[in-house]
């Protein structure tokens, strides 16, 4: 008995070899790579399962882009596919407001920053609970003005949101406080 275990000095199938601890190993198994497949995409078609940073706003931005040249005006002017249509109408969304439905919008940097409160779903559904009038953009309303403006909630954002997932990087506050903001915004 070696360490604890005993040693054993061969294997009852032919196919098999033992290792330097004396275990069975099965030489004609062959690993396909589909059980660890699964394992990692399992959860992947749930709602929120399988998707850790469903949330977090992406780090390259598209002036970053626009240096490497992957954003070019005659990519706008030119769409053959549907799915590159709908990346191209989104880069064509930079620097403009032509997408705007609520009056409101900003020419923004970056084609992730250039969306309409109107364009999703779930803002749509709540100013339309906004009886008798409801507004016309999300930023008119009291409950955006107290969860994505107002410095003292923010703080306790922050503080909530470094005890879930850690420090962010350092940052100026004002980077931080926009950041965890449009958490706010999202969740």
């Amino acid at each position: 008995m070696a360490c604890g275990r005993e040693e054993r000095s061969h294997c009852s199938d032919s196919e098999t070899e033992s290792d330097q601890y004396g275990e069975c190993i099965d030489e004609s198994f062959e690993y396909t790579g589909s059980e660890e497949e699964h394992d990692r995409t399992g959860d992947a078609d749930t709602e929120y399962g399988g998707a850790p940073y469903l949330f977090e706003p992406l780090t390259e931005t598209e002036a970053e882009r626009e240096v490497r040249g992957e954003n070019s005006q005659s990519d706008c002017e030119s769409q053959s596919d549907s799915d590159e249509e709908d990346v191209d109408r989104d880069l064509c969304r930079v620097g403009n407001i032509e997408w705007c439905k609520c009056g409101q919008c900003k020419p923004m940097d970056s084609a992730s920053e250039s969306c309409c409160c109107q364009e999703h779903e779930h803002v749509v559904s709540k100013l339309n609970e906004m009886q008798p009038d409801p507004p016309a953009c999300i930023a008119h309303t009291p409950m955006f003005a107290d969860l994505c403006l107002k410095l003292h909630v923010l703080e306790v954002a922050h503080m909530y949101y470094r005890t879930q997932y850690g420090n962010l990087p350092q940052t100026r506050i004002n980077e931080r406080y926009r950041y965890v903001a449009y958490r706010q915004f999202v969740m």
